[in-house]
């Protein structure tokens, strides 16, 4: 498995959201491993990966217990307030 660098990590998801004409994606976490190369994942890492997904992608990366989210960084789910 080869480690890959934040930015051919985040460039290789914009690439399938691109692909797909999708705004978000979801990875399970074994998915997200393999696509960074790497067998563990430290905090620093993760942080790196939001980071610059947010500051140079316009992504946002979130990490939750199942999945990893990946999306652009605008509003394209809106939902009308009930009133």
């Amino acid at each position: 498995m080869a480690r890959r660098s934040v930015s051919d990590i985040l460039e290789e998801c914009n690439t399938r959201l691109r692909r797909a004409e999708q705004a978000y994606m979801t990875l399970t976490w074994p998915e997200f491993y393999e696509l960074c190369g790497r067998e563990r994942l430290k905090q620093p890492f993760l942080d790196d990966v939001q980071n610059v997904a947010s500051g140079h992608f316009r992504l946002i990366v979130a990490y939750g217990e199942n999945a990893v989210v990946v999306c652009r960084d605008r509003n394209f789910a809106s939902i009308e307030p009930d009133e």
